[in-house]
């Protein structure tokens, strides 16, 4: 996605978010490592499992406006709700855009019109999902919490997109559900929004796996469609 955004702000933003959706996660016998430790060549020790899980969304809601923080009793308030059981993780990502508090216990239960896999409880987890910070979104930088406007060039081509995906669906001999050309790339599990980049929490199956060695680092998602994301350390892309 091209946005109208600094390289420093970028930095800034992904420096920011990847503390507050990363957290250390116990699994298989394993656990990861202190958060002070070292590796034998002297990096940051970030290898481990971690999990993203998280309801604190990418952008600030519209109904909070300029409110880039949750009073502690807001937090504390909210992860009652969300720990709660019966709660469907798929439905509550979008509990903070809720006006009331009747509305918010709404948008945390399955209904008949939203069936997703059966019955919610196949999407629980053993660490029930929450929020993981007072913050209001992910994205801390611009200030208002969200992804800002595409450049003029980036909204043609968007525009472009839409525009043969209507003529497919429109002009192929077979229903739009018929054919692999109308569907989604994430739908056809080819590529999937939170694989990146950037990396977002997953809806659910979302821990990941880090290794390390001298000059790359090696980030294993639970879900995705490609394979582990190699990133290396002498400056390349």
């Amino acid at each position: 996605m091209e946005v109208a955004m600094s390289r420093r702000q970028k930095v800034f933003a992904i420096a920011v978010v990847l503390p507050l959706i990363l957290t250390p996660f116990t699994a298989f016998g394993q656990s990861i490592n202190d958060s002070g430790s070292r590796t034998s060549w002297g990096h940051p020790n970030l290898q481990g499992i971690w999990t993203s899980s998280t309801y604190t969304p990418l952008e600030r809601p519209d109904n909070l406006g300029d409110q880039a923080f949750l009073s502690e009793e807001e937090l504390a308030s909210l992860n009652e709700l969300l720990t709660e059981e019966g709660v469907d993780p798929l439905r509550a990502r979008n509990v903070l855009a809720a006006d009331s508090k009747e509305e918010r216990i709404e948008r945390t239960q399955q209904s008949q019109e939203n069936i997703h896999y059966d019955n919610s409880v196949w999407l629980r987890e053993e660490q029930p999902r929450q929020l993981t910070t007072t913050r209001t979104s992910l994205i801390v930088d611009p200030p208002d919490g969200r992804i800002p406007e595409l450049l003029a060039a980036a909204r043609e081509r968007e525009a472009m997109r839409q525009q043969e995906s209507r003529w497919l669906v429109y002009n192929i001999s077979s229903p739009s559900f018929a054919s692999h050309q109308t569907r989604t790339l994430q739908e056809r599990c080819l590529v999937w929004r939170h694989e990146g980049p950037p990396m977002l929490p997953a809806s659910y199956n979302d821990l990941i796996q880090i290794f390390q060695t001298e000059d790359h680092v090696v980030i294993m998602q639970e879900m995705r469609a490609n394979k582990a994301r190699i990133v290396p350390l002498d400056g390349r892309p």
